[in-house]
């Protein structure tokens, strides 16, 4: 994202920063050095996690390896510093969107419950709620069963895993309990869980979904390429072409599999 980073609390910078698969404002997890909260983590062009302490359109983006923050911080022991710690456990994650930072943070016992930038916009939560919920809905079929259960926005997806108050609910949720040889208070920790994996691939569908209009003009691109007269004489050029061509259409392909795959999958929730 070109432009200054602001500092944290800027509504339009954390909006559109939240909303991304690639971008993580330090400002959303609990780290100790105060110049860090300025900063951001993202996946660079290389997909590497980095430390990016600037952004702007004239001096470009300054970008620091996570291994370098102790010495440029003066951590007297950047081998245990807690910050240093929390930055590797995040650059391992595949994506930075919130659902998978949720599900990290509760494996490592850091409470979320009053971090409120950890989840999407309200208007991509608007726009999301149907592709969500189409991903959600079977978990909830398989607590709830047939009940008449009024899902108008996402906020109700969520209040069904947080609040169960259905009828027969808890005789669902001890059968869920035995299934998976969990205690019953283990049981919302996995639902939270689970539902952040089935609102995590939602969100994936989505962004594939806005996606696939760029990757086709891309692709028509390459067409053009290879019938302009001038080019289609250089074999170099039109073997890169077809590489590329058929490397995206194969990427493609799987993705778009596995999304149909899942969703086969849930029909036997």
């Amino acid at each position: 994202m070109d432009g200054p980073i602001m500092e944290p609390g800027a509504p339009k910078t954390l909006d559109s920063e939240r909303d991304t698969l690639h971008i993580l404002p330090p400002s959303m997890v609990p780290l100790e050095t105060a110049a860090l909260k300025r900063a951001r983590l993202i996946k660079n062009v290389r997909l590497k996690s980095v430390v990016e302490m600037f952004s702007d359109q004239s001096a470009g983006s300054g970008q620091m390896e996570i291994g370098d923050l102790g010495p440029t911080f003066g951590w007297p022991d950047a081998a245990t510093h807690p910050d240093l710690a929390m930055l590797r456990r995040l650059a391992g994650l595949s994506s930075y969107d919130v659902y998978s930072l949720r599900i990290l943070l509760r494996e490592n016992d850091i409470p979320i419950d009053n971090m409120t930038q950890l989840r999407l916009s309200p208007e991509t939560t608007r726009e999301l709620t149907h592709t969500m919920t189409a991903f959600t809905r079977p978990l909830i079929h398989e607590i709830y069963g047939e009940s008449d259960l009024a899902i108008d926005d996402f906020a109700d997806v969520i209040r069904l895993f947080r609040d169960p108050d259905v009828r027969q609910a808890r005789r669902k949720l001890e059968v869920m309990a035995r299934k998976l040889d969990l205690s019953l208070a283990h049981v919302p920790k996995f639902l939270e869980d689970y539902g952040d994996i089935f609102l995590s691939l939602g969100y994936f569908q989505s962004c594939l979904d806005r996606t696939e209009p760029t990757v086709s003009q891309f692709l028509e691109s390459m067409g053009d390429i290879r019938s302009n007269w001038q080019l289609m004489n250089d074999p170099s050029l039109m073997r890169t072409c077809a590489v590329i061509e058929t490397t995206v259409n194969e990427l493609m392909a799987a993705i778009t599999g596995r999304f149909e795959s899942f969703e086969r999958s849930t029909e036997t929730l």
